[in-house]
């Protein structure tokens, strides 16, 4: 075994099902593949342990532990689905108004399930600049917030991702910004639900759209998350 690889087995759960021998088969033959990448294969170790947890009967499905308020739907709901500007705001000159996203390494397009805009808390957001290359971020705040922190640092030649990019390529022009929420994620009554959601998806997005370094901004990601 290289050194560095991590000998604990990653711990994979689902439900039980009459398909759990076939899944542990195709998990075992094809385990491989994920220590074929470098940083993967440190995380995950060397073989899988598989445990299965009893599936949700009647009364799981019937009751549940916490309190969902259902929304009601009105006719002043708002339907509209995307990203938008909100109109009057420092942001808005950098928010790109789109219903869909191209560029996913699993699907050609992207579909924002979601109305977002400028003042949308809990979002995932795609950052794309003039030239291609793209970086992922979050947040809990409302979406400006985020962007113009991007906008201060670069003006501030600040040493991040973004704003040493924009200041080494493109002489500190924030107008080759372009910046996309492509995810609404809300909140719940959990403590630090939202957090863990927002990595999770942040992580996804950074795969699906291979936004790590040396292909986008992003400097990494974590797995943990996930475990």
């Amino acid at each position: 075994m290289a050194v560095g690889v991590n000998k604990l087995p990653i711990r994979v759960i689902g439900e039980f099902s009459s398909q759990h021998k076939e899944i542990s088969g195709i998990l075992q033959k094809h385990w491989h593949i994920l220590e074929q990448d470098a940083d993967l294969r440190e995380a995950v170790g060397s073989h899988p342990l598989i445990t299965y947890r009893r599936s949700k009967n009647l009364h799981d499905r019937l009751t549940h532990s916490h309190y969902n308020n259902p929304t009601k739907l009105t006719w002043l709901t708002n339907s509209t689905k995307g990203c938008h500007r909100c109109g009057n705001c420092l942001a808005c000159p950098y928010v790109q108004k789109s219903t869909i996203f191209s560029g996913r390494r699993d699907i050609n397009e992207y579909i924002i399930q979601q109305f977002i805009n400028c003042k949308t808390m809990g979002v995932i957001y795609v950052m794309e600049c003039i030239c291609g290359i793209r970086y992922i971020g979050k947040t809990k705040r409302e979406f400006r917030r985020r962007i113009l922190e991007h906008v201060g640092d670069i003006r501030n030649k600040r040493n991040t991702s973004i704003a040493n990019h924009i200041n080494s390529l493109h002489e500190g022009n924030c107008g080759v910004m372009k910046f996309i929420g492509v995810e609404h994620i809300k909140s719940t009554t959990r403590v630090g639900d939202l957090d863990n959601k927002l990595l999770k998806r942040e992580a996804e997005w950074i795969y699906w759209t291979n936004s790590k370094v040396p292909g986008g901004l992003n400097e990494g990601f974590t797995f943990s998350p996930f475990l």
